[in-house]
């Protein structure tokens, strides 16, 4: 069987490795981006599972990867947790609203992470 493919989409590099480092442990393959239109280009080319992405990036923001990704007929589908250290209720409403399956705020636990992970890719499957 197969590795599922995580793309995680951070421009905080100690954030994309504690999260690189906890879903590797449990099995998943990860590629990173640095910013919002490097994930976009990178799921266009590669097809990840999953996408874990940061609301507050460079070039693109996490919101906006959201809508570019659900109005692409061959991408739409893909899950989406959006992981972020915005936590105020309206910036929840705004992640869910532009297509994430899921939010989470930062700080995290890796744990957590992980369980909402397998949640996500379960519900998508």
């Amino acid at each position: 069987m197969l590795k599922e493919k995580i793309l995680i989409a951070d421009d905080d590099p100690d954030i994309l490795d504690v999260i690189k480092i906890t879903l590797e442990a449990e099995g998943y393959e990860v590629i990173e981006a640095h910013d919002g239109q490097e994930a976009v280009d990178m799921i266009k080319k590669s097809t990840p599972d999953l996408l874990v992405t940061d609301f507050k990036m460079p070039k693109m923001c996490g919101d906006e990867v959201c809508k570019v990704l659900k109005q692409d007929i061959l991408i739409q589908h893909m899950p989406i947790i959006m992981l972020t250290g915005k936590g105020e209720v309206t910036d929840k409403i705004q992640g869910i609203n532009a297509g994430a399956d899921d939010y989470m705020v930062k700080p995290f636990e890796p744990q957590e992470l992980v369980a909402r992970v397998k949640m996500v890719l379960r519900r998508s499957a």
